[in-house]
């Protein structure tokens, strides 16, 4: 069943497609314009649906596995990472824009604007520029006791969230790289921002706790859904009024 991955239609509830993996899926996303569905899996494949009719028009391949996988707002960027590095796709052209290594990188995300993208590593995060077909780092910020698990930017690349499966989550100013504040007691499984980028929410990892804190202070607003496991999705949807949480067995929502 973990190696499966499928979509349906939102307002109908119809499934639309379903795509089989060789091994564990680590990713799904639908393309900025909601005309691509991509799948990934740490058999090192990419797989792009048209995501109404179904069909298969992408499919790619890398050395090493992939751990996470992140879209961009617009441009149609695709960031997948893992092992020892990352790999940048433009889904709307199908062709690879960049291989950025990055030994031990095991979590990646890209802004919405697609030019900023943050890797997560052993005891650093680093910060890469994107201009068309150039990548270029910008910085590193670094928690050298974490291995980074989760990197998250907020819209407008102003503030970056590193955390590590037992290191407490930090909220970064990227222009600065200056530490603004540790948001969580304790490590975390996954983190979102609001639209407005004034609310960061944190799935904790073995707990089942989400924290929603204030940006850029880092003051607690809220503790919730307390339970037994890691909680591995969280998302705040595009108003900023409604959380919504996943865990490994159950799904729940404040």
């Amino acid at each position: 069943a973990g190696a499966r991955a499928k979509w349906w239609n939102a307002n109908t509830g119809r499934q639309l497609g379903e795509t089989q993996h060789e091994s564990y899926v680590t990713g799904v996303r639908f393309s900025a314009d909601g005309n691509h569905f991509i799948s990934a899996s740490i058999d090192h494949t990419v797989r792009v649906f048209d995501a109404p009719s179904a069909e298969r028009v992408g499919f790619w391949t890398r050395e090493d596995s992939i751990m996470s996988l992140s879209m961009s707002g617009v441009g149609n960027l695709m960031l997948g990472c893992g092992g020892n590095g990352a790999t940048l796709w433009n889904v709307s052209t199908m062709r690879k824009v960049a291989e950025i290594h990055e030994p031990g990188a095991n979590c990646g995300t890209i802004d919405h604007a697609g030019s900023l993208l943050a890797i997560g590593c052993k005891g650093y995060t680093s910060l890469w520029h994107v201009d068309g077909d150039e990548v270029s780092q910008i910085d590193r910020f670094y928690d050298r006791s974490a291995h980074i698990s989760t990197v998250i930017l907020s819209r407008g690349g102003r503030y970056l969230v590193t955390g590590g499966s037992d290191d407490a989550a930090k909220l970064w100013d990227v222009k600065s790289a200056m530490q603004l504040a540790t948001l969580t007691p304790r490590g975390i499984a996954s983190a979102t921002f609001s639209p407005d980028a004034k609310i960061v929410a944190l799935g904790a990892r073995g707990t089942g706790e989400v924290y929603v804190r204030e940006v850029p202070s880092g003051k607690k607003i809220a503790d919730l859904c307390r339970g037994e496991y890691s909680m591995v999705s969280v998302a705040i949807s595009p108003d900023g009024r409604r959380l919504a949480a996943g865990h490994h067995w159950r799904a729940s929502s404040a």
